[in-house]
């Protein structure tokens, strides 16, 4: 396989996106936050390795956020700017689509409104709701870069994905060194990620996945700091076609699994 080199650019709605593959058909994959940045380098080489395998047959799109959120703006606000963006950008459907993590609250959303608008829907580490202590953590740190402090917000990182206390320890001084130099895009970063966040606290579809008229892939690890197992089962329940397949001894990080991309690759065919 040809070295991928993604494509950045922004929709006529100003949703961010990028964009790599050379396949006929389309595969949009709603991205994670509270933040609305893509990835590059290095960071996109990692977030995306998971769906190279489809490039010949998709082309594939991850989109973000627009920037200049007002406030109060809700996951369902988020999930009508998508849907603004295929209408006007795909013709109003598209094949796959994918929401990871905050993109997988916005998806629920968007399966149960515009169930029109593609073939297949699948939810990636998320469930109706965040656990508690997840959202407090996501809050305190859209606080942080809002308040202009990477350093710090970074350094709270390895809570979420080292589940040792003492290498969270040690590798909290090293991502608030690295996280001190990071620079975000955009003059709204800060001000658009704690928006983000407080819509990540409110968010709560409970009471709608019984709307979802389509079949939904639901991928989640059994030990997510974010999604706790019991709502993804609730969720299982309660949307009428859902498929849940749960990953063992895993967190917040199934993108990286090869199993991700092996059960996306039986939902679609």
């Amino acid at each position: 396989m040809s070295k991928i080199k993604p494509v950045y650019d922004i929709f006529s709605n100003g949703i961010p996106y990028l964009k790599f593959g050379s396949g006929k058909k389309n595969m949009i994959v709603f991205q994670g936050g509270p933040g609305n940045m893509l990835q590059e380098g290095l960071g996109f080489r990692m977030s995306a390795k998971s769906f190279f395998t489809f490039t010949q047959d998709y082309t594939v799109y991850f989109v973000s956020r627009k920037s200049g959120l007002p406030e109060n703006y809700t996951t369902l606000d988020m999930s009508n700017d998508y849907a603004t963006m295929i209408n006007q950008e795909f013709n109003g459907k598209v094949d796959v689509i994918i929401g990871i993590s905050f993109g997988g609250f916005i998806i629920q959303h968007f399966a149960a409104d515009f169930p029109e608008m593609s073939d297949y829907f699948i939810v990636a580490m998320a469930t109706y709701k965040g656990s508690d202590e997840g959202m407090r953590f996501d809050l305190n740190y859209a606080k942080y870069i809002s308040g202009g402090k990477p350093g710090k917000a970074f350094s709270t990182i390895p809570t979420v994905f080292i589940s040792n206390r003492f290498m969270r320890f040690l590798l909290r001084p090293l991502f608030y060194f690295f996280g001190s130099f990071m620079s975000f895009k955009g003059e709204t970063y800060g001000q658009d990620t704690l928006i983000e966040a407080n819509a990540e606290v409110t968010h709560n579809t409970k009471d709608r996945l019984t709307e979802i008229k389509k079949p939904v892939l639901i991928l989640c690890g059994d030990n997510d700091y974010y999604m706790p197992l019991n709502y993804l089962k609730e969720m299982e329940q309660l949307i009428p076609e859902a498929i849940l397949k749960i990953y063992a001894n895993k967190g917040h990080n199934i993108i990286t699994s090869k199993q991700f991309t092996k059960d996306i690759i039986e939902f679609i065919n």
